[in-house]
């Protein structure tokens, strides 16, 4: 019998583990556009309206964001160990950020950068 999903993130390292979460976040809100979670409704075919499946699978999508959501702000309090670490972190902070679309929070985190650059640079 194979791993339980649960033993198999507690083997991967932290980055593996929160691309999962997010992959699975991601899969959790396209299955609730399918068809399958949505309930019947002859009024408003595109109404929100999901079945148990769809309630389930949008509560699931929004609980695994909740949980990137979290780790994105533990990680912008840590400071990188190594050049591949802050590379990580910088991947994993910027892509929320650029999927949102927000301007204000794409230049604040531009500011971020700006001031992670000075402080790495010593100026």
């Amino acid at each position: 019998m194979g791993m339980h999903v649960a033993d198999r993130i507690l083997r991967m390292s932290k980055t593996e583990a929160m691309a999962f979460i997010r992959d699975a976040g991601d899969v959790a809100q396209a299955v609730v556009w399918q068809g399958r979670c949505k309930a019947s409704s002859a009024e408003n075919p595109y109404a929100p309206s999901y079945n148990v499946a769809g309630t389930l699978m949008a509560w699931l999508s929004d609980e695994l964001t909740h949980v990137e959501h979290l780790a994105c702000e533990e990680m912008k309090k840590r400071r990188p160990t190594d050049l591949p670490d802050r590379e990580r972190r910088l991947a994993w902070i910027a892509a929320p950020i650029i999927q949102n679309g927000d301007t204000t929070e794409t230049a604040a985190f531009i500011g971020d950068l700006a001031t992670w650059l000075a402080d790495d640079r010593g100026d």
